[in-house]
Order: structure tokens, then C-alpha cells, then sequence
């Protein structure tokens, strides 16, 4: 993986301190500089170690005569108004090995993974514990970068409850910056403060039409931000994260895996014949995979079809069992795996009888006419409510038992209304 460093604006800042060592050094010493500019605040990676090139005249080749020290200590803070995480009674350091390039090139990596609290620190290089004359330091500013991200495998509609889900990235240097950056007299307004995004994007060639997705990031800590997972467009794929600092991207990005989800069914209550058609809708669904749409604790299914990433549809089985509410989900057929609903709250079907006939279809006014229903669905024990109307007049028989899964009569009531059909 390529890790991009973002180039921020340069400062020029230099504090040449007057000779107090024994050690004679060429004058060309004055003049070193890093990174061929010879006072600034330059950038370095927190999160993993960038190369420094130090320029200047004289450098002899000794191993392990030659290191970079990078210090955070009471001499910036009294000369600088740095943020309050800078600790400014205590001394720290870090200090890399220097390799002689030649007699004007050291260079040295920056320490991995940096964790002093300052984002500024003093840069130096010191030959056999002594630093070079006289004791020239530039400042470096610890760029933020993330390291990880929680959680990686997420839902396709970006929320749950109708809540949406919060993206944490870990890594380091996410405030401090923006705090230096609003205290420092001597920048002039040209570093801050910064605005963070998170950047959702495409895997390289995974789909078709590209998502690119920016929503602002809150600094939760140096190293942690927050931001609102966005619903994916179209299939479940995989898409990246990253981070941008104003325009620039910061270094490190993690792979977000977004998975199918059920959202809801077109009605709660189906035919139990099987003639119905239920339309699911969620995000995600995948024109390459197969699903079916699942009835119960017994698991009876039947397969659905995909309309769009949004929608799928499917014909309810018949439904001869003597549980008419049932519970619902959509399986993956490929794994055999339910998907995920976008809430806590579980999804319900009720499967409803269905009549076909009555016979006859006239009779005496005084009632007493043995009447037949034909249909499906009228299981033992059920009872039901029968009415006859003719506008705003009616009558109700209730109570009427079944005869059988696809049959049962009753007598008429008395009519006492005039005569309609």
C-alpha cells in the first residue's frame, strides 16, 4: 500500500543558538537544512516513518556516529504557543540512526508510530551525542493518519433503528493540530484549522457506477475521529475509507465490507393459497445471488427474485398449517445465511383465508337458507364473522365454525330490512 503524505503549508521558523561547545565545525554547518529547505515546519507521517534528508557540508562516515533527534521540551514551549497536550516540564526524545549518504546527505527515518503528546517537535542532528554548531532545529509538525477503523463490516442502508451508524477510526495526531494551529501567533493563518472527512469510495473496479461519498468527521481524540456511515448505492461490495485533511488525503485507508440488509415487507398479510406477491425492500441485493423469502420456524420458503439493489419480490408458499402469524426473514441461498434487518423490531406475516364461492346466492327474506363458502385456509378451531349488508342496513352471524381446510356453512339470518341484492 502507498501511504500519501500531505504537504503542508511551510512556516519559516529557526532558532540558531549561540556556540557553546568545544567542537570546530566547518561554516557551511550553518547552513544545514532538511529536506533542502532551511528553516520551516515541514510534515512527517504519526503513523509510520517518513525518510528525512539533511543537507549540509563535512559529513564523515562512522556508523552509528550520526543520529536525528526528535524532542519535545521546555525550550518550544516557552518559545511558542503550543497546544495544551504539550507536556512542557518534561523532556522526551526520540532519536533515529543517521546514514551518511555522502558528505553533504545524512538521512533518517522519523519514528514509527509516533506517541509523544506534542504534534511540534524540535528536530536536531547531534554526531556522537553532540549536537552540530551551532544547535540549528526545525520544527516538525506530526501529520495525522489513521491506523484502523470500527466496524468494518457494515450495513448497506447505513443505519439501524433509524439511527445512523457512527464510523470510529483510530490512529494519531487529530487535534492537536487544529489546536496549535488557532494559538499560533507566528503562522498568520496559514495552517488551520483543519476540516476532516471521511472519504467513502470505490475498490478499484468493483462496480460500475462509482461511489464517492464525503461526510464530516468530528475529532473525538488525538486519535480518534467519528463520522456517519452513508447507505451504499447499488449491490453489496466492499468500499474504502479514507480520511481527508481539508482537500488532502491523509495516509492509510481501511476496506469497509457493506452487507445486504431487509428493511420491509409491501404487507404484513398474505393469501393463504399462495396467490399473493410480496415485495421486500432493503439495500444491497445482488443480481448474482440467489435468495428466498422464509416463512416461519419451519423454514418453509420460496425463492425471490431481484428487481433492483432495493427491492426483491416473491409469491408466499400455500400455507396449510394451523399458525396463521408467522415470523419472516430473507435467506441468502448461497450461504444459507438470514440477512440482517435494518431494526430490532421482527417482521411478521399472517396468512389470511381466502374465499373462492358462495352457494346459493339468493334466498327467503325469513332467513334459515343453508349457505356453503368454498376456499382455503379454514383451519379447526377457527371461527368467523359473517355479514350481510345491502348499504347501510346489515345483519352478523358470528361464531361460524369451519367444516374443513377449504369448506364451511351456516344457515341465513332473518332478513328484516326491504329487499336488495
Amino acid at each position: 500500500m502507498v501511504l500519501k503524505v500531505v504537504t503542508l503549508l511551510v512556516l519559516c521558523f529557526a532558532m540558531l543558538l549561540s556556540h557553546t561547545g568545544s567542537i570546530s565545525a566547518p561554516a557551511s554547518w550553518n547552513r544545514i537544512s532538511v529536506d533542502g529547505v532551511e528553516s520551516f515546519v515541514s510534515s512527517v507521517l504519526s503513523t509510520t516513518s517518513s525518510k528525512i534528508q539533511v543537507y549540509g557540508s563535512g559529513f564523515i562516515e562512522v556508523a552509528g556516529d550520526y543520529e536525528c533527534v526528535f524532542r519535545t521540551d521546555l525550550m518550544i514551549c516557552s518559545s511558542l504557543p503550543l497546544p495544551p497536550s504539550t507536556r512542557c516540564g518534561e523532556v522526551e526524545v526520540r532519536r533515529q540512526p543517521a546514514k551518511v549518504e555522502s558528505s553533504s546527505v545524512l538521512t533518517c527515518n522519523s519514528p514509527d508510530r509516533w506517541d509523544l503528546p506534542s504534534m511540534l517537535v524540535r528536530f536536531s542532528v547531534e554526531k556522537a551525542r553532540t549536537p552540530l554548531l551551532p544547535q540549528y532545529f526545525a520544527l516538525l509538525y506530526i501529520e495525522a493518519g489513521i491506523l484502523s477503523a470500527s466496524p468494518t463490516y457494515v450495513g448497506a442502508s447505513g443505519q439501524y433503528d433509524g439511527i445512523a451508524q457512527t464510523m470510529r477510526l483510530r490512529g494519531r495526531g487529530f487535534d492537536a493540530y487544529n489546536e496549535f494551529a488557532q494559538r499560533c501567533s507566528l503562522c498568520d493563518g496559514r495552517l488551520g484549522p483543519v476540516k476532516y472527512s471521511c472519504l467513502f469510495s470505490e475498490v478499484a473496479g468493483n462496480a460500475a457506477v462509482a461511489f464517492h461519498v464525503l461526510t464530516d468527521a468530528q475529532v473525538v481524540s488525538t486519535q480518534e475521529l467519528s463520522c456517519p456511515l452513508p447507505p451504499l448505492v447499488g449491490e453489496q461490495r466492499k468500499i474504502r475509507l479514507s480520511v481527508q485533511a481539508g482537500t488532502s488525503a491523509l495516509a492509510g485507508s481501511v476496506e469497509l465490507d457493506y452487507f445486504q440488509q431487509v428493511e420491509g415487507i409491501s404487507s404484513e398479510t398474505v393469501p393463504s393459497d399462495g396467490s399473493g406477491t410480496l415485495v421486500i425492500s432493503g439495500s444491497g441485493f445482488s443480481s448474482s445471488l440467489s435468495y428466498a423469502c422464509c416463512f416461519g420456524s419451519e423454514r418453509t420458503c420460496s425463492s425471490a427474485a431481484v428487481s433492483s439493489w432495493r427491492n426483491l419480490t416473491c409469491s408466499p408458499p400455500v400455507w396449510d398449517h394451523p399458525l396463521q402469524t408467522v415470523s419472516f426473514f430473507v435467506l441468502l441461498k448461497e450461504s444459507n445465511r438470514t440477512l440482517n434487518f435494518t431494526s430490532s423490531r421482527p417482521i411478521s406475516v399472517s396468512f389470511q383465508p381466502v374465499v373462492y364461492s358462495l352457494t346459493p346466492t339468493e334466498g327467503f327474506a325469513n332467513g334459515g337458507l343453508q349457505l356453503i363458502v368454498k376456499g382455503f385456509g379454514f383451519f379447526a378451531g377457527q371461527s368467523f364473522a359473517v355479514e350481510f349488508r345491502c348499504g347501510d342496513n346489515f345483519e352478523r352471524v358470528i361464531h361460524v365454525v369451519n367444516e374443513s381446510t377449504t369448506i364451511f356453512s351456516f344457515s341465513s339470518p332473518p332478513w328484516n330490512f326491504p329487499v336488495c341484492n
